[in-house]
């Protein structure tokens, strides 16, 4: 059973990126299902996309803003050895 399960999850998550990709790749990353000439099973894939999509920030936004009410006394800034692009160029300009 769990080897099924595993196999499910895996093949699940390879839907997805695969969807993500196409989707990337055809719509540009933005996916309008009210074009004209577009089938049903397009139109419907596009707006599952996009629903997962808006899923994914909504849960990404309640994170952020649970983490950010735990108060500060679980880590130092120091303690974070990976560093965003937009942070380093958030520390270039703090030096200037």
């Amino acid at each position: 059973m769990k080897a099924a399960l595993r196999i499910g999850i895996i093949l699940t998550a390879l839907f997805v990126i695969a969807m993500l990709v196409w989707q990337g790749i055809t719509a540009h990353g933005m996916p309008d299902p009210r074009q004209p000439n577009t089938s049903p099973t397009v139109a419907f894939l596009d707006i599952g996309i996009l629903v997962f999509r808006e899923g994914l920030e909504c849960i990404l936004v309640l994170a952020a803003i649970t983490a950010s009410m735990t108060g500060g006394g679980h880590c130092s800034a120091g303690d974070h050895e990976l560093v965003l692009p937009q942070d380093l160029l958030g520390r270039l300009d703090s030096r200037a």
